[in-house]
C-alpha cells in the first residue's frame, strides 16, 4: 500500500468521524430545546403558577408629561380656617392635627370592612374632606385607599388627569379610632401643579411586573393578591423654588399573612424607587 493511498484513507476516516461528532452534537442540542422551551414562562404564567391572584396585565406602553409644583407655605398660610382641632405644622409644611372630639363619618365602617364602596367614597369626599373647617383645600384630594389594618383612609392629590401623587408629599392620612370615627390626620400639599413640555415614554405594566418579580427585595410571595397596579406620580427632584414629579408604576399587593406592600418603579427607565 503506497503512502498516497494511506493519506486518502486517513482523510476519509477523519471526515466520517467529524460528521459523526456533528450528528451526535446536533441530536443533543435538538433534544435539549424542548426542555428549554418548557422552562420559559410569561410573567402571567409565572404568577399564576405561584398562586398569585391578579387582573389582566397590559402590554401597551404610554406617554405622560412631567409635572412641576411650586414649593410654598400654603398649608401654614391657611390653617386659621380650621376649627375644632389642635393643629401643628412642621418645618416641611406638614400638618399634624387632632380633632377635639371624634367625628362620625356616617360610613358604617366596622372590623369587616375591607374596602369602601363608590357611594362611601363619594360621601366621604363631598361631605367631609370638602369641609374647609376640617381640612385646608381638602376638595383637591381624591380617595386613594382604605387600610383596615391601620384603620386609615388615604387621600391624594392628582398630578395629571386621574394619576395621583403617591410619594407622600400630597396626601391626607386620616386615622380612625376603634369605633371607626375620625380622630386625627396628617396632611401634605403641592401648590400650583403645572404640566411641563417634556413627555416621558413609560414602560408597560407587564415590564413593571417583570422587573419587581425578578428581584429578591421586591419578589412577590406565593399566594399573594395584587390589589392594583397603576401609573402614578412621584417626586424625583426638589429644588429651591419648585419640585418635579415623574410617572411611576405603583403596584400594591397583599401577602398571605395580610401584610400590604406597595412597590414603585420609575416608569421611564424601570428603576425601583423602593417600597412604602
Amino acid at each position: 500500500m503506497d503512502f498516497k493511498r494511506i493519506q486518502v484513507l486517513l482523510l476519509a476516516f477523519f471526515l466520517i468521524f467529524d460528521l459523526y461528532l456533528l450528528f451526535i452534537l446536533y441530536n443533543r442540542v435538538s433534544g435539549a430545546e424542548p426542555d428549554k422551551a418548557v422552562m420559559q414562562y410569561t410573567i402571567e404564567e409565572e404568577l399564576k403558577n405561584r398562586g398569585v391572584v391578579f387582573d389582566d396585565i397590559a402590554e401597551e406602553a404610554t406617554s405622560l408629561p412631567l409635572v412641576k409644583a411650586d414649593n410654598s407655605t400654603y398649608l401654614a398660610d391657611h390653617i386659621e380656617q380650621l376649627a375644632n382641632q389642635e393643629v401643628e405644622i412642621d418645618e416641611n409644611n406638614r400638618v399634624k392635627a387632632t380633632f377635639i372630639e371624634p367625628i362620625d363619618l356616617g360610613l358604617n365602617l366596622n372590623n369587616q370592612t375591607a374596602r369602601l364602596s363608590d357611594d362611601q367614597v363619594k360621601k366621604l369626599e363631598q361631605n367631609f374632606f370638602a369641609d374647609e373647617t376640617y381640612f385646608v383645600a381638602g376638595n383637591q384630594y381624591k380617595f386613594s385607599r382604605y387600610s383596615l389594618l391601620e384603620r386609615a383612609i388615604y387621600m391624594q392629590m392628582t398630578a395629571y388627569e386621574d394619576h395621583k401623587i403617591v410619594d407622600g408629599t400630597a396626601e391626607i392620612k386620616l386615622m380612625l379610632n376603634e369605633d371607626y370615627q375620625a380622630v386625627s390626620y396628617t396632611q401634605t400639599y403641592q401648590d400650583q401643579l403645572k404640566l411641563l413640555d417634556t413627555n416621558t415614554q413609560t414602560i408597560s405594566e407587564r415590564d413593571a411586573f417583570q422587573i419587581i418579580d425578578g428581584r429578591v427585595e421586591t419578589f412577590i410571595p406565593d399566594n399573594s393578591r395584587i390589589d392594583y397596579s397603576r401609573l402614578s406620580y412621584y417626586r424625583i427632584d426638589k429644588l429651591k423654588d419648585f419640585s418635579v414629579f415623574s410617572p411611576v408604576w405603583e403596584i400594591m399587593y397583599t401577602q398571605p399573612d395580610g401584610t400590604v406592600r406597595t412597590v414603585y418603579i420609575e416608569a421611564k427607565r424601570g428603576t425601583i424607587l423602593g417600597p412604602r
